[in-house]
C-alpha cells in the first residue's frame, strides 16, 4: 500500500495490509508489518545485523525468507527465490 494511504488503523487494525511503500521504485522502502509464514520472536532473534554504507539494517535469515515465499501466495515469485539460492 503506497503511504499516502496509510492512517493509524490500517497500521495497526487492518489484517489485510501488512506492507506500507515509503518513496517510488527503483527509491523505495517496504515498512512489513508482517509476513505470512513466519513468526515474528523467532524471525526477530535469528535476525543479523549488517552495516551497509555506515547504516545498520536488521536482515531477516535467507533461508527464513524462502519459506515465508514458498507460501501458495508468494509462488508466483519462485524463480526469485532460485536466483536467491544460485
Amino acid at each position: 500500500m503506497p503511504v499516502f494511504d496509510m492512517s493509524l488503523e490500517k497500521f495497526l487494525e487492518d489484517d489485510g495490509i501488512n506492507v506500507f511503500t515509503f518513496g517510488r521504485k527503483p527509491v523505495a522502502i517496504d515498512l512489513m508489518t508482517g509476513c505470512p509464514g513466519l513468526k515474528f520472536q523467532e524471525t526477530f532473534q535469528a535476525a543479523q545485523w549488517i552495516e551497509l554504507e555506515d547504516l545498520l539494517i536488521r536482515v531477516i535469515q535467507l533461508d527464513q525468507l524462502i519459506e515465508a515465499k514458498k507460501l501458495p501466495a508468494e509462488i508466483k515469485i519462485w524463480d526469485e527465490i532460485k536466483k536467491l539460492t544460485q
